[in-house]
């Protein structure tokens, strides 16, 4: 085999592997968001959130209400 082509299948491996670290960090990330949603209440708690269309903050609460009942779900299984 000739020097370009082992050139060529580094570039390639390495290409590869710059593809499967981010696909790897989703997959670990994933899997720390699993939760199992058993019931969902939508309750506007704070009147400033709606009205001014402020999403970031209302993604914010909901991730929070989701992660604390994700907590309790694995808090109380048997290990």
């Amino acid at each position: 085999m000739d020097v370009s082509g082992k050139v060529f299948k580094t570039r390639n491996a390495l290409n590869v592997r710059r593809l499967l670290t981010p696909l790897k960090t989703l997959k670990m990330f994933l899997r720390c968001l699993h939760a199992e949603i058993v019931e969902v209440e939508i309750e506007v708690v704070s009147p400033s959130i709606a009205p001014s269309e402020n999403f970031a903050e209302l993604n914010r609460t909901v991730t929070c209400m989701v992660l604390k009942a994700n907590d309790r779900r694995t808090s109380s299984m048997p290990r």
